[in-house]
């Protein structure tokens, strides 16, 4: 999960990252990595409490994700484990 969030960080602008491990029924990991932003209307809040409207997922877009999706891709292969 940590190398994720790293990998999330520099893929992307974000100035931080916050991390949530969730446990559920399912034996395996749930984590979510969320990039931050400096400038975020809601920068200081948890995650999971900025307002839903505002935090709805956006669905996939090729056009718009796929360069991100790569760059995550590139960072994964090219960074040894932590």
């Amino acid at each position: 999960m940590a190398a994720l969030g790293h990998v999330v960080w520099a893929a992307t602008d974000a100035v931080r990252s916050n991390f949530s491990s969730d446990g559920n029924v399912d034996p395996c990991l749930h984590a979510l990595v969320f990039p931050r932003y400096a400038d975020e209307e809601f920068a200081t809040m948890p995650p999971m409490s900025i307002p839903a409207d505002v935090r709805a997922a956006v669905p996939y877009d090729p056009a718009k994700h796929d360069d991100l999706r790569r760059a995550i891709g590139d960072f994964l292969r090219d960074t040894e484990p932590l």
